[in-house]
């Protein structure tokens, strides 16, 4: 309120020049400290494949292991991390459910696999 008052009274006072300096100056402030910019400092937030370029991808990917790898990330939601932890162990065939120790919490946490995605391990194939 201060600063209102003080302007109040010394505006009046000042040439017209000065107060569209004092305009430009406060503008430019008020832009630079409140204002977001509109380009995201860190890219996009979005930064999943889309549906064709998922299958671009694994049309490229010929060692079955990274196949498999990388289908559990793209279907399951698996941290790169997590992917490479899985051991067959984790997984249980007869209720389709995967155990992941989860990177961030470092807790177990059960997946269930969703029945369109074939789960292939040195040989062995549940559908």
């Amino acid at each position: 309120m201060a600063i209102r008052a003080s302007l109040e009274t010394t505006l009046p006072i000042l040439p017209k020049h000065y107060l569209v300096e004092i305009r430009k100056q406060v503008t430019a402030q008020f832009v630079k400290r409140f204002k977001k910019s509109r380009i995201p400092k860190y890219g996009s937030l979005n930064k999943g494949f889309g549906e064709q370029e998922v299958q671009a991808f694994f049309k490229v990917i010929k060692n079955s292991k990274f196949h498999l790898l990388f289908s559990y990330q793209a279907q399951l939601g698996l941290r790169l991390g997590e992917a490479v932890r899985i051991n067959i162990k984790d997984v249980k065939f007869e209720s389709r459910e995967l155990v992941v120790r989860t990177e961030k919490a470092m807790t177990l946490d059960t997946l269930l696999i969703p029945t369109a995605f074939s789960l292939t391990f040195n040989g062995i194939v549940a559908q």
